[in-house]
């Protein structure tokens, strides 16, 4: 609920805090981070003068969020709805204006905060550290791609090496005598159960092929570049290989570099190059907590 109007509204919205407090500063440079421009921040010792209605005291008891309608909204309504500017954030204000336990008890918790500024500021500083910034995770991205073009380099090497004498045509358990052993029994389900290019040929020379692709699409993933079109090509390949491996390639860590590669497509910026150019957005949510349940 709006307490307050102005005759004088910015023309974006605009977050008014208390300039001189540490707790305040803190948050108010972080937010910047995550709302990106989608709102403007003044502290209220140079913003009250454009807002003659509102009264200092206001905004020295709360922080502000002025739309460009002439609302005003203070305490945790204001912070809930600066933050719901950004898309995907906005779940806090509707259960504030949903649901009335949680609005009293974010009530209530603001007020305890406000109350105690100092300590909350210390609180802030142990847990979150000193800078501000919200992380953006974009060069731990960029280890971890290296690191994974390295692992999948080292098993469509190793694989090269022996690809004949497994599953060859003369090997000890030629892929192509399996996919049509399978074909034969399931018919057209043994595509879904098998998913694998070597349905349009698993002879030695498209298995080595395979190998050779993955390889380079693996250095090509290890130095960042096209980082989504290279883990896609390396997981279908992969993929294809295991299901046409037998028990060469029945192994957990071979399941978990197909998953690892998959998810990979889904943790990059797919219009950019190279995955930590200038401008980069950072992982999703969605992707970084799929990485956390793998």
């Amino acid at each position: 609920m709006a307490e307050l109007r102005t005759a004088t509204p910015p023309p974006t919205p605009l977050v008014v805090f208390d300039g001189d407090c540490g707790f305040c500063r803190f948050w108010v440079a972080r937010w910047r981070g995550v709302l990106r421009g989608r709102a403007q921040f003044e502290p209220f010792q140079t913003a009250n003068a454009r807002f003659p209605e509102i009264p200092a005291d206001a905004f020295r008891r709360a922080v502000g969020l002025v739309l460009p309608d002439g609302t005003v909204f203070f305490g945790a309504e204001a912070v809930f709805r600066a933050l719901a500017l950004r898309p995907g954030r906005g779940t806090p204000l509707a259960l504030y204006r949903r649901f009335p336990p949680f609005a009293a008890a974010a009530d209530l918790l603001y007020r305890g905060i406000a109350s105690h500024r100092g300590a909350a500021d210390a609180v802030t500083r142990a847990v979150w550290g000193p800078d501000p910034r919200p992380p953006t995770s974009i060069r731990s991205r960029r280890l971890f791609i290296g690191v994974l073009g390295a692992i999948s380099l080292t098993a469509f090497i190793s694989l090269w090496s022996q690809v004949d004498g497994l599953i060859g045509s003369r090997g000890i358990a030629p892929a192509g005598e399996l996919l049509s052993a399978a074909r034969g029994e399931l018919g057209s389900r043994a595509y879904a159960l098998l998913p694998s290019i070597f349905w349009l040929g698993a002879g030695n020379g498209a298995l080595q092929a395979a190998c050779a692709a993955g390889a380079l699409l693996s250095i090509l993933l290890a130095a960042d570049v096209l980082p989504a079109v290279c883990a896609g090509g390396c997981w279908a390949l992969y993929l294809s290989l295991s299901a046409v491996g037998n028990e060469f390639l029945s192994f957990q860590w071979d399941a978990l570099l197909i998953e690892t590669l998959f998810l990979t497509i889904f943790l990059v910026d797919p219009r950019r190059l190279r995955g930590a150019s200038p401008g980069a957005e950072p992982p999703s949510r969605v992707a970084l907590f799929l990485f956390r349940v793998l």
